[in-house]
């Protein structure tokens, strides 16, 4: 609740569990404010606050972000989350330099796995995603540890010094995906930006989406559910 609650806004990064009401107010302030900060002033007006379809949201998003419609109309929830997080990777790749790129790759293959390294440094994010979504890297649970690698590696360029339980949740692979402290980086290269004044605010209905995708890939690896249970389903 504490980490959805901050992915919305609704609590600042500092905040503590002191600041919870309690798990059935915690969830109807969670699905206000989500149904707030996805619609736009009028149409906020004639919605229900007590229902809410995040599958509807999932792709609503999706759509901003450019999915193609093929696969919009064919995935899951869980498929869209993930495919918005890959896309939420090649906005940070394209906001390093060379050299940080070069960093992160040795961080991400330390035992010199992915071939070409230089020629995948010079790439985009697009491109940079689709050579390393061949990799072993980026398959199957891996993928959301070279997330977690990559989120740090950018706090790190600007500055910002994560505390060593960013790291630690229910399961090591997610690291600092499985907390607010991630996402709040990740923010700097969310989609869409600044919500102007009035319309819905892509980009804390991302950080929601990429939160909760985290935690429900937290919670898979915590329960010991198999890898090709998830991703060759």
């Amino acid at each position: 609740m504490l980490a959805l609650k901050k992915s919305l806004g609704i609590l600042g990064p500092e905040a503590g569990e002191d600041q919870l009401h309690g798990g059935d107010q915690d969830a109807r302030d969670i699905q206000k404010h989500a149904l707030w900060v996805s619609s736009n002033v009028l149409s906020y007006l004639f919605r229900d606050e007590t229902k809410l379809s995040y599958h509807e949201l999932v792709i609503w998003v999706s759509q901003q972000a450019d999915v193609p419609p093929t696969t919009i109309n064919a995935a899951p929830t869980f498929a869209l989350e993930r495919e918005l997080l890959k896309l939420l990777f090649a906005q940070l790749w394209d906001s390093m330099s060379a050299q940080q790129r070069s960093e992160l790759l040795v961080k991400l293959d330390p035992n010199g796995e992915i071939k070409d390294k230089t020629a995948i440094v010079v790439l985009s994010g697009a491109g940079a995603l689709a050579a390393l979504s061949a990799t072993v890297a980026f398959a199957g649970f891996a993928f959301y540890t070279a997330m977690s690698i990559t989120i740090a590696s950018i706090a790190g360029a600007v500055g910002v010094t994560l505390p060593f339980a960013a790291y630690l949740g229910a399961s090591s692979i997610v690291g600092v995906l499985s907390g607010p402290v991630g996402w709040a980086i990740m923010s700097v290269a969310a989609l869409g930006g600044i919500a102007l004044a009035g319309r819905a605010n892509l980009r804390k209905t991302t950080l929601l989406i990429g939160q909760l995708h985290a935690l429900k890939v937290e919670a898979l690896v915590a329960a010991g559910v198999p890898e090709h249970a998830v991703f060759t389903a």
